[in-house]
């Protein structure tokens, strides 16, 4: 019984973003306690993280690129599907671009 309402809830969009987001917040954890292991201690954890901020910003436009080249054929194909969503994906849109300079000019302040 508790098998089946286990698959059922995995099986389920919030089931799997809940998990999704257990896995990713459990593989933060691990590589931020793996690199304060490798450095030992916070600061020289810290000043590793500042000496390496333009290869994770690399990293982060590449992730985003990504992330853009994927998301283009499913506007589309929402586009086609629905039309009549095309002002909630532009807002959808410009808050996501907001959020992701916001976060990354708050990122640059602190390393430069």
């Amino acid at each position: 019984m508790q098998s089946n309402i286990l698959k059922r809830v995995l099986r389920s969009t919030p089931g799997q973003l809940i998990l999704c987001f257990l896995l990713l917040t459990a593989v933060g954890i691990l590589m931020n306690t793996f690199g304060l292991f490798i450095t030992g201690s916070i600061d020289a954890w810290k000043a590793w993280q500042i000496r390496s901020y333009w290869y994770f910003f690399a990293w982060r436009v590449l992730l985003f690129s990504v992330l853009v080249w994927i998301w283009i054929p499913l506007r589309r194909r929402r586009l086609r599907l629905d039309p009549d969503s095309k002002a909630r994906l532009v807002r959808a849109e410009i808050g996501f671009i907001v959020t992701v300079l916001v976060l990354e000019l708050t990122n640059s302040r602190t390393y430069w």
